[in-house]
């Protein structure tokens, strides 16, 4: 996958995700873009959605203080297009149903492997370059 170094990432995770598989997240995370950012809670998260432009946004569904699904609920009252990736280590039927009207990338089950996310990443980067080409043809 190219880089995409003019895009910014965001990422966000839960205190379920070891420390060593979080640098790994962060260290591919960094080959295709820009700026990482990350936040403890959904507030934080938010507050780093209201103030960045941001190009992905992944996020655990359960969090403090406001979890995953009303975070992606709050950014899409605003924003339609920004890819948001879900992940969780349930397969709650309810909260999965929840999930499909959001308009996400993708709902990945826990835990997410490196290959995984490489895949999620080119996914993303061939939906923003569909996206560019769109534009330029109109």
């Amino acid at each position: 996958m190219p880089a995409i170094k003019t895009l910014s990432c965001f990422l966000l995770f839960d205190e379920f995700i070891p420390y060593y598989n979080r640098g790994g997240v962060n260290r591919l995370a960094h080959i295709s873009y820009k700026h990482i950012y990350e936040a403890a809670n959904g507030l934080d998260a938010y507050e780093i959605y209201k103030n960045k432009a941001l190009d992905l946004i992944i996020t655990d569904i359960h969090m403090p203080k406001m979890d995953g699904l009303t975070l992606v609920e709050k950014i899409r009252e605003e924003r339609s297009d920004v890819p948001i990736i879900i992940i969780s280590a349930y397969s709650d039927q309810e909260k999965l149903l929840r999930a499909v009207k959001l308009k996400l990338v993708d709902y990945i089950i826990k835990p997410i492997t490196r290959k995984t996310l490489k895949e999620l990443m080119q996914k993303v980067y061939d939906l923003n370059n569909r996206k560019e080409e769109q534009k330029k043809a109109h």
